[in-house]
């Protein structure tokens, strides 16, 4: 954000916009909900989908696997749209539960693989 620039208006048509292109023919996206803590953080997310939503797959929010990112911190990406975590140093590594869809370039430090563990060191 530039400076003197106010934050961008929340846009609840974006993320409709967003559902119906990762998920073309489905059903409406259902409505959102509120306040979700996002795990190994304080930050709560708001206006995020519901349980329902994502029910029987994977989800950075609501049905989160067992990878090998999972002790790292998550942050959200409003910018890209996307979960990241956040490894121990300090670099920001798509979520594995993200939607495969999602684009997962990345600066990236071996964190996300898991044949290294969760320290990044070869195992």
């Amino acid at each position: 954000m530039s400076k003197g620039s106010s934050p961008r208006p929340h846009d609840p048509t974006r993320y409709r916009s967003e559902w119906e292109r990762i998920f073309p023919g489905s059903t409406p996206m259902p409505q959102v909900v509120s306040g979700i803590q996002l795990e190994h953080s304080r930050v709560i997310l708001v206006n995020v989908h519901p349980e329902s939503a994502c029910a029987g797959r994977p989800c950075t929010l609501h049905n989160r696997t067992n990878h090998s990112m999972r002790s790292f911190p998550q942050h959200w990406r409003d910018d890209r749209h996307m979960m990241e975590r956040t490894c121990p140093h300090g670099i920001g590594h798509p979520d594995p539960d993200e939607l495969s869809s999602v684009d997962t370039t990345h600066g990236c430090d071996g964190c996300c693989d898991p044949a290294r563990g969760e320290t990044g060191e070869e195992t």
